[in-house]
């Protein structure tokens, strides 16, 4: 089309969950269909993780919810997003977390350049959290990231809530309690595992 159209798409996903993606699109591009501008909003409500995702992540599981948008102008990729995952278990026999664990970002990608900026990123459960921001480029098959990690005064018992999920169990009649843990990381130019990391 040469103009500007809008779609929607709503459906029931295999295993569980509830789709809807709305947007606008055009006009067609058409020496180059990927750099048609576009805006889109996906929201998927409670998504089964473990059938979603079981043939690349089999051990993964727990319910969903997501709120993305993507917007898409002149080369340039814009997409935020709002992950939480209710019940989340990240290894085999491990137990689902008590509290919600939610993932945001924002991020800005260059279509011509293959390059990318993580503008903002962040993992919490309750009142412990953890913040990335970086830049990656693709380069061959593989992308090339550098990015620094910051987690200020995360509380020890927020932290420890991922332990069930991870199948990792403390002694009994044991647990862990105050106590607040920070870091400061940075890794520069990591492709395959090669790099380095400072912190």
């Amino acid at each position: 089309p040469s103009a500007e159209f809008p779609f929607s798409v709503a459906a029931k996903l295999v295993g569980g969950g509830d789709l809807k993606l709305a947007g606008k699109a055009g006009p067609i591009e058409s020496e180059n269909v990927a750099l048609t501008p576009c805006s889109i909003t996906l929201n998927i409500a409670k998504l089964n993780l473990a059938a979603a995702m079981a043939a690349i992540a089999p051990d993964l599981a727990g319910t969903a919810a997501v709120e993305a948008s993507a917007d898409s102008r002149d080369g340039q990729l814009a997409t935020k997003a709002k992950v939480r995952i209710d019940g989340l278990q990240l290894a085999k026999n491990g137990k689902p977390a008590r509290r919600a664990v939610q993932f945001d970002f924002a991020n800005e990608f260059d279509m011509a350049k293959r390059a990318g900026i993580l503008r903002s990123g962040s993992v919490s459960v309750g009142a412990a959290s953890a913040s990335l921001t970086g830049t990656y480029v693709e380069r061959g098959d593989q992308p090339v990231l550098s990015a620094r990690l910051v987690a200020a005064k995360a509380p020890v018992p927020d932290l420890a809530e991922l332990l069930p999920p991870l199948n990792v169990s403390l002694p009994k009649d044991s647990r862990l309690e105050g106590g607040t843990v920070s870091a400061d990381g940075e890794a520069r130019h990591l492709r395959l595992g090669e790099g380095a990391a400072h912190g």
